[in-house]
């Protein structure tokens, strides 16, 4: 890995063609990430949707479950008062 100081644009560039994280070390330890912004952007999208589904499941497991019927009755009393 080249160093951050002299050779900042080699470093931004590659992760952006190559949709890979650069690590810089810092004494041979790994000390920060660098990742483009689409990758970024999806790793968080996608981190959410782990989030949500982990949710889904503890309500499912917990059978905290609302009939479809329901749902819908909910939706068009909502949607008539606006």
């Amino acid at each position: 890995m080249p160093c951050l100081k002299s050779n900042e644009t080699e470093v931004m560039i590659k992760p952006k063609e190559s949709h890979l994280p650069a690590v810089t070390t810092q004494n041979e330890k790994a000390k920060v990430v660098i990742h483009d912004m689409a990758s970024y952007r999806q790793k968080q999208e996608v981190s959410t949707l782990l989030k949500i589904l982990a949710l889904s499941q503890q309500q499912v497991e917990a059978n905290r479950l609302t009939p479809i019927e329901e749902v819908v009755q909910r939706l068009k009393s909502r949607s008539k008062k606006d």
